[in-house]
């Protein structure tokens, strides 16, 4: 078992490897691609704090919760400067396609590595071609073959495509159709154009969405050469090289969408066998421990 002061040491790794100790320095392209290939996966928006993931706001701009009231020589706050900041470099990891926004972690909106992407799209895929429909709904359905007719569209485009109007925002049928879509790996958001004035995060042209499997035709390649069991220990082992830990159960809560419990225990314990992890009792909870180096 476990030391407590072992645990404190794991818990401050994974604290500095997500850049929740002290300020990261996201102020570069390059810095941003170092992070995120570092973590494997990272959340779009704001940390949660029972989630073991990093956040590329927190890691460019730092907690929400620290006020920040200096303001700069164009009266801009420091906090909506370094917001603008997170936002144009997680626009740089869509653009270079070093980051792929998904909505299967979590139930939140994270940026996978390309390393990972593959893997992720066998897990949730199941080697379904992307032509194959059978699982989503009629209306997703219309909407997946408008996005592959158009490239690209928003969800306002969406919305005058299937003539229904967004009269209540937690319903809205454009925004269902499409996080139906993600959820399935078959459409993912790009980039989109920073406002110059206003808040940032709210693009007047919209997020462009577009197919998976047109804008990331590398990816699906690699992922079709992948077998089921390979592509679960390859995404565990990226996760938790980032997240230096994690307990199974936490492990199941998260990927839930894609990894049954069999599953999710048949690759920590061929990780194992590998000497890429250590599996700890610790309590009630099994301690998934990923070893240095490997």
């Amino acid at each position: 078992m476990l030391a407590l002061s072992s645990h404190d040491a794991l818990t401050q790794k994974q604290l500095k490897n997500f850049g929740l100790t002290e300020s990261s320095g996201l102020t570069s392209v390059k810095s941003a691609e170092k992070f995120l290939k570092k973590v494997g996966i990272a959340l779009r928006y704001w940390r949660a704090e029972k989630l073991p993931l990093a956040s590329l706001y927190h890691a460019a701009v730092g907690s929400p919760e620290t006020p920040q009231k200096e303001k700069n020589a164009f009266g801009t706050s420091l906090r909506e400067e370094s917001q603008r900041i997170a936002i144009e470099l997680t626009n740089h990891l869509l653009a270079c396609h070093q980051g792929i926004e998904v909505n299967v972690i979590a139930g939140r909106i994270s940026l996978v590595h390309r390393d990972l992407a593959p893997s992720l799209c066998v897990l949730v895929r199941r080697h379904r071609s992307p032509m194959n429909l059978d699982d989503i709904s009629a209306e997703a359905k219309k909407v997946f073959q408008f996005i592959e007719k158009k490239k690209e569209t928003t969800a306002g485009e969406v919305r005058k495509f299937l003539g229904k109007p967004a009269r209540d925002l937690n319903n809205d049928p454009a925004y269902n159709a499409l996080a139906e879509l993600q959820s399935k790996l078959l459409i993912d958001r790009g980039p989109f154009l920073v406002r110059k004035t206003g808040i940032p995060y709210l693009s007047k042209e919209g997020y462009p969405y577009h197919c998976f499997h047109q804008a990331h035709e590398d990816l699906v390649k690699v992922a079709t050469k992948l077998a089921r069991d390979e592509a679960a220990q390859n995404f565990l082992h990226g996760y938790l090289r980032g997240a230096v830990f994690a307990t199974d159960k936490k492990l199941l809560s998260m990927f839930k969408e894609f990894f049954t419990a069999a599953e999710l225990n048949d690759a920590l314990e061929h990780l194992k066998k590998l000497n890429k992890i250590s599996i700890e009792d610790v309590k009630r909870d099994r301690l998934i421990v990923a070893k240095s180096g490997k």
